[in-house]
């Protein structure tokens, strides 16, 4: 009956620890993905992003080249992003994408001047009070995700020129925080397991 007992409550100890596993490794990553986040944006001229003009317009010009190499870049040096993007708030209050990391023959590429209608409220503060967040999952027409969100804040007035995204397949989201609160909450099952089973041996 003790054994049972023990292993009842070894058995608690690691589901209980696991799913704090699961927290810590979501709140690991939200931190890691909004600091990517910062950086991709830091590295953006503000400039060049202040001359797109948020049309079709905009894929005639070089800076609209110059920014879609970069997006490209960081995406690929994020190993688990699969999109990054910047986009603007119009002035009729709608989020406009000014360009993605998509090559124009994806399905997935989005034509500047393309509106975000899933915009979310927490998408809506970065560009009203100019904080960075990392919000998700959110499901969109392109899947569900992690996203961090970054304002660009134009230097002299202040304001938030645009915004830099970076998004993180909601499922493999899951996937790396399984992975970690699987190994976390095994280590600390047999940590258990052998603590129970020393009490065990000694109580004959």
């Amino acid at each position: 009956a003790r054994a049972a007992i023990l292993i009842s409550i070894a058995l608690a100890v690691a589901g209980m620890l696991g799913y704090f596993g699961i927290r810590e490794a979501d709140k690991r990553q939200r931190e890691t993905l909004l600091v990517q986040t910062l950086l991709a944006a830091g590295s953006v001229d503000i400039e060049s992003v202040a001359e797109l003009t948020g049309t079709a317009a905009d894929v005639e010009s070089p800076v609209y080249a110059l920014l879609k190499e970069q997006m490209k870049s960081i995406r690929a040096a994020g190993s688990r992003c699969r999109f990054v993007y910047l986009m603007r708030l119009s002035e009729d209050g709608e989020i406009l994408l000014l360009v993605d990391s998509e090559p124009a023959e994806s399905p997935d590429y989005s034509p500047p001047g393309q509106v975000y209608s899933e915009a979310s409220d927490s998408f809506f503060r970065v560009f009203e009070a100019g904080i960075p967040v990392v919000e998700g999952p959110v499901k969109d027409r392109w899947g569900s995700w992690i996203s961090g969100i970054v304002p660009l804040i134009e230097p002299e007035s202040g304001e938030v020129a645009a915004a830099l995204g970076m998004d993180v397949e909601a499922l493999e989201w899951k996937r790396e925080l399984a992975k970690e609160s699987a190994f976390f909450a095994a280590v600390c099952l047999v940590a258990l397991a052998f603590v129970a089973a020393t009490s065990i041996l000694q109580a004959q």
